[in-house]
């Protein structure tokens, strides 16, 4: 649809222009003396240079607090309609008169209501273009000091901006539920979204120890995106957890709050109700998993025995012979006995009791609640408000004396010990400043493919 719209804007510049091939060399208005590109005179009134599209690097789009994609010459797919842009600038001032904006039509806020382009040039002054009717354009550089009346070039103009890209939230929405959130910024080229609740407005500005912007004291920071080209397009799952100014991490609660969207320098909030799980969610930290969904059986929460091992770095194996299923525990003392009849859990070469028989579903094995924090060291809260079961694992650190004797690999670790606490801590201003040293395998261990992220 992005390409048939492209495709439809090159040929209605086609039209107007009189074929695109030349409509690159439109000639060129001079308000100054009244002449064309090519006609000859002196260098000291010599007329300007035709717009080329490979020197448009960006052209932003405006009306009022709508939002639209920017175009951007880095940006591959939208080369054709810049191509298109930069004829129809030739055109335009091959036909525009001078012409000087009245007070009241210079009134910034009136004119935010307008249809405006700005298109950025490179080592060039910037082109502005305003819709003053529906058969009138105003342009300049830097300023709107150019008139044309033409019906044709204004219907062109208007057609750039039937793609509004405002940011669709949901109204409600339930714990473990996707999200899914598409929209446009006429910010940077890249850039960061951050998805918060608040209870209500006011709006204020307050930046948190790591760096991150929130629109009020109160509002939970639940999730971060980012901008390419001035788009973004994300899904994340509605979490049971979100984090306050002050970097705690607190439950969210269902009923009704605010969600608030912010982008580089743009802000939006929408109210929503935030609805207890249809059916039991497992989240882990806070954050959902999609693939990890809590059993009910006997009045009992289940929980994925794989899942919760491979977190706390266990080994596990499945022995689908003999029904049993072990954790640190050599494959020979799994089959050294008959098959059982219910599904046994073993763990460092013993047998393991749990409350009720474990389940298997779908090929993976299912153990209570209860046996997983008594053996695994994982602590589990039942958020029955919330209808989740949120799993919590204390921060491993690795020992460096333990491990080795090389104080540059001693110093590694600790290095890495370091960016766990941090990362874990979500404290991202205190992560970057961990490789900016002058240590040579510092600097190398930083671009490895782990840290590439940060």
């Amino acid at each position: 649809m992005k390409q048939s719209k492209w495709i439809t804007a090159v040929t209605l510049a086609a039209l107007l222009l009189g074929g695109i091939p030349s409509a690159y060399a439109a000639p060129m208005y001079n308000p100054s003396d009244g002449i064309t590109a090519g006609s000859e005179k002196s260098d000291t009134s010599k007329a300007k240079a035709d717009i080329i599209a490979k020197d448009i690097q960006k052209v932003n789009k405006a009306r009022g607090d709508s939002l639209y994609s920017p175009l951007y010459n880095n940006r591959s797919e939208d080369r054709e309609a810049l191509a298109a842009i930069a004829a129809f600038i030739n055109t335009l001032q091959s036909k525009g008169t001078p012409y000087t904006l009245t007070e009241e039509e210079s009134d910034s806020h009136r004119q935010s209501f307008q249809l405006r382009m700005s298109v950025e040039q490179k080592d060039k002054p910037d082109i502005r273009i305003m819709l003053y009717n529906t058969d009138t354009l105003v342009f300049g550089e830097d300023a709107y000091s150019y008139k044309v009346q033409d019906a044709k070039l204004a219907k062109f103009f208007m057609e750039q901006f039937q793609e509004a890209q405002e940011p669709k939230l949901p109204s409600s929405v339930s714990f473990g539920e996707s999200i899914t959130i598409k929209g446009a910024s006429s910010g940077s080229e890249s850039g960061t979204v951050d998805v918060f609740l608040m209870p209500a407005p006011p709006w204020e500005s307050f930046t948190s120890a790591n760096g991150i912007e929130y629109p009020a004291n109160n509002a939970i920071w639940l999730y971060r995106s980012i901008t390419e080209f001035g788009r973004y397009d994300f899904t994340f799952q509605m979490p049971a957890y979100g984090r306050t100014l002050d970097g705690k991490s607190v439950a969210i609660k269902p009923g009704n709050w605010d969600f608030a969207i912010h982008v580089t320098t743009y802000m939006m909030a929408q109210s929503v109700m935030i609805k207890p799980a249809s059916d039991p969610v497992l989240a882990l930290q806070g954050i959902p998993l999609a693939n990890a969904k809590p059993q009910i059986r006997q009045g009992k929460t289940l929980l994925p025995l794989r899942l919760a091992a491979e977190l706390t770095g266990h080994d596990i194996i499945w022995d689908q012979r003999h029904r049993r299923v072990g954790i640190d525990t050599d494959a020979k003392l799994l089959a050294a006995s008959p098959a059982s009849r219910d599904i046994e859990v073993w763990l460092a070469g013993k047998p393991v009791k749990t409350e009720i028989a474990p389940l298997l579903l779908q090929g993976t094995v299912y153990v209570p609640l209860e046996t997983l924090t008594a053996h695994l060291g994982v602590k589990a809260e039942w958020m029955a408000e919330n209808r989740v079961v949120n799993l919590s694992l204390p921060t491993v650190l690795l020992k460096p004396d333990k491990h080795t004797n090389d104080a540059d690999v001693h110093d590694m670790l600790q290095l890495l010990n370091e960016y766990v606490k941090q990362y874990n801590a979500h404290n991202e201003q205190s992560i970057k400043p961990l490789f900016n040293n002058e240590i040579k395998w510092a600097r190398s261990f930083a671009y490895r493919p782990l840290f590439q992220h940060t």
